[in-house]
């Protein structure tokens, strides 16, 4: 009976060991630009950029602000290997795009992977915060 435990136990950890082995590394990468652009929405260096380019606060101003020099300099850069858009489309693999939607006055961030046709990571930014 504990023979047989063990064996589960290593059965189980072997599988786990597998599993780590075949994830993609770029996928954590690409959390963490996600990460990123969603802390330059969220900060305070972004919302008083936008407060003075704009006093309604629109979400699409926050989103092109969040990828000017003038703001982005003040972060770190993301991810080798993963670029930073704006724009409604992914443009290729392994991207990150802002969107604003002034109607529900979010900023959506969409990190892509292979597949261009969904994003793989999705986070919603109420803006202002």
């Amino acid at each position: 009976m504990f023979k047989r435990q063990i064996s589960r136990g290593v059965f189980l950890l072997s599988l786990l060991e597998l599993a780590g082995c075949n994830s993609d590394p770029r996928m954590g990468a690409l959390q963490d630009a996600v990460d990123l652009m969603a802390g330059i929405v969220r900060s305070s260096v972004l919302v008083n950029v936008v407060r003075n380019a704009d006093s309604q606060m629109r979400a699409t101003t926050a989103a092109g602000a969040a990828l000017s020099g003038g703001v982005v300099a003040n972060f770190p850069l993301p991810p080798r290997g993963v670029a930073i858009l704006h724009g409604e489309e992914a443009k290729r693999p392994w991207c990150v795009i802002l969107v604003g939607d002034d109607t529900l006055k979010q900023v959506r961030i969409e990190g892509y992977a292979e597949d261009l046709g969904r994003p793989a990571i999705v986070e919603k930014v109420d803006f202002p915060p």
